[in-house]
């Protein structure tokens, strides 16, 4: 089940439990502590290459819009969701 982030919230990707190959547009991550994989596609790839910790999910949301002339109230909802569930599985944590 996923569990709730708000915009406010500033994910860090778990370098030491993921291991992550890019494959054109996509991702691979391996979790290393479950031997899970997760395909991300190409959105969800950039939304996990900025979960550093020192951005919000609201300023990931803004850059996603201005990279694709997107409106950030959209995007805003879908960088929700794929931040909630990379964190409901326990591959993001809170910067």
């Amino acid at each position: 089940m996923p569990v709730s982030v708000s915009e406010a919230s500033r994910p860090r990707r778990d370098g030491g439990r993921v291991a992550t190959a890019r494959f054109d547009d996509e991702a691979v991550l391996y979790d290393v502590e479950t031997t899970g994989l997760h395909l991300l596609n190409g959105t969800a790839a950039l939304v996990w290459e900025r979960c550093d910790g020192t951005r919000s999910v609201g300023r990931i949301a803004e850059e996603l819009a201005d990279l694709h002339g997107t409106d950030p109230p959209t995007v805003r909802s879908g960088v929700l969701a794929i931040v909630s569930e990379l964190t409901s599985a326990g591959l993001l944590t809170e910067g």
